[in-house]
């Protein structure tokens, strides 16, 4: 509704696109189980991050996925191929499903159409999914296109993202401080509290760490859980800061072993989740994992900051606060 009638609005920042495929497969994972569907994926390892809605982002990766996982029959197969082209950034879903008729192809992404509109269909759903997708691909300045040999042939689906929805990402730390510091609350909030940042990436680590500093804190990146544990291990750490999606230990890891150790010791670190994971049941697993605090990425330097000092003063022996945890 908010797009037929123009009110629908992107909130852009920093996208990286290897955590929102992830995010994306995640959401259909228990549907391709269901039907024995294998789905892959493929991210370009020189990939920049983008300037986009994150969440809009991963809805038009999640509806193209869940799309191939409808028509596919079990044991078929769906993969994704995310790849960094000179004009910009190609996604590519395909499958190996019942394919698309070629009459229908030019219609396939209108608003309530279905190649079979009948009510004994085997699959549900209104038609809107891949309209949903052509329009928030369109806000961004992109393309996306249908491709199927006919019946029984599978499908493809490109979506392509100008240059210029490009602006270097992550890549470019002045972009990613800028961004991270421009609504940066006076320096001191955070004045000598002992911070550890934990992130794999490491210009998102450095842009988190810089904001951070700019704020007070005395900062201890980390690039992985191990790395993170043997800093805490040490002592007098205030806040941990780290990301959820990370190679070999997640972020879910960490937190099982930080809290795991809490127990053989009277110290507890408060932790937040630092992650472009950002749906509802993201952020209530996080906290049921044992996170203190939950922003999402791309995270405003204000409320970054702000969560850290309130996570900071809730551990504060001189509070109280701890006690009650």
């Amino acid at each position: 509704s908010r797009i037929i009638s123009g009110k629908m609005q992107l909130e852009k920042g920093i996208v990286d696109l290897k955590q929102s495929v992830g995010a994306a497969l995640d959401a259909i994972g228990a549907a391709a189980e269901a039907k024995e569907v294998r789905v892959t994926a493929h991210v370009d390892p020189t990939l920049r991050p983008i300037e986009a809605d994150p969440a809009r982002i991963q809805q038009v990766i999640s509806n193209l996925l869940s799309n191939a996982v409808k028509f596919t029959p079990a044991l078929g197969r769906a993969d994704i191929h995310v790849e960094q082209k000179p004009a910009g950034v190609e996604i590519r879903v395909s499958d190996t499903g019942r394919g698309i008729e070629p009459h229908f192809l030019p219609r396939v992404f209108e608003r309530f159409q279905q190649a079979d509109s009948s009510t004994t269909r085997p699959e549900s759903g209104l038609g809107l999914g891949l309209a949903i997708v052509r329009h928030l691909v369109v806000l961004h300045q992109g393309s996306v296109e249908a491709h199927s040999a006919g019946p029984g042939e599978g499908a493809t689906f490109v979506v392509r993202l100008p240059e210029g929805a490009q602006q270097g990402g992550l890549s470019n730390l002045t972009t990613a401080r800028a961004r991270l510091l421009r609504a940066a609350p006076p320096s001191g909030q955070l004045q000598n509290l002992q911070l550890v940042v934990v992130d794999d990436d490491p210009d998102a680590r450095e842009a988190i760490a810089s904001a951070l500093r700019a704020a007070g804190a005395v900062v201890h990146p980390a690039q992985n859980v191990r790395d993170a544990l043997a800093r805490i291990e040490q002592g007098g750490i205030d806040v941990v800061v780290s990301d959820i999606g990370m190679p070999f230990e997640d972020g879910y890891s960490l937190i099982r072993r930080l809290r795991q150790n809490a127990e053989a010791s009277a110290e507890r670190v408060a932790a937040l989740a630092l992650t472009a994971y950002a749906s509802v049941e993201d952020q209530r697993r996080a906290l049921a994992a044992g996170y203190d605090g939950f922003v999402a990425k791309p995270a405003a330097a204000g409320e970054l900051i702000a969560t850290v000092a309130r996570l900071a003063k809730r551990t504060d022996p001189g509070d109280g606060a701890s006690s009650e945890r």
